[in-house]
């Protein structure tokens, strides 16, 4: 099922039903959109899942304080998505037009499509390996790892 956030950029919970049309919070199985108009957050504070996340106005901020699983594509086209200290599960991130912000964020068993810029002081994310991890490819679909 596609569901969307409430339109009128209202900032508000993930896990509030008021805030989303239909007042129905997403699961695993729906393709959620966050694009109504506005200045305003979306905040996930305690596990949720969707099947497809899009965020796609600039002025929007999803804020991820606790595990978002995904069971595809978890694409930023404008806005940001900002991790602070959440983790992402699954899924293939790309930040097309907007970006992701990674405070203290933990990647589990995600693959990231695009350029991964870790270059701000911080913002470095958390990578569990051994099974899970990140699969990182770009537009020539190579990786390139680096030890340290």
């Amino acid at each position: 099922m596609a569901i969307d956030w409430i339109s009128g950029g209202v900032s508000g919970d993930w896990a509030t039903a008021s805030d989303w049309v239909g007042g129905v919070v997403p699961v695993a199985g729906d393709d959620v959109d966050i694009n109504a108009t506005g200045t305003y957050t979306v905040t996930v504070d305690e596990a949720q899942a969707a099947k497809s996340l899009t965020i796609d106005d600039a002025d929007v901020t999803v804020a991820d304080n606790s595990t978002l699983t995904m069971g595809g594509a978890l694409t930023v086209t404008a806005g940001l998505f900002q991790l602070n200290s959440g983790t992402i599960v699954g899924g293939t991130l790309s930040a097309t037009g907007g970006a992701f912000q990674w405070n203290s964020a933990t990647l589990s068993g995600v693959t990231y499509e695009g350029t991964l810029d870790l270059s701000e002081t911080g913002y470095i994310p958390t990578v569990i390996v051994g099974g899970a991890g990140i699969t990182l490819t770009g537009s020539t679909g190579r990786a390139r790892e680096r030890s340290t």
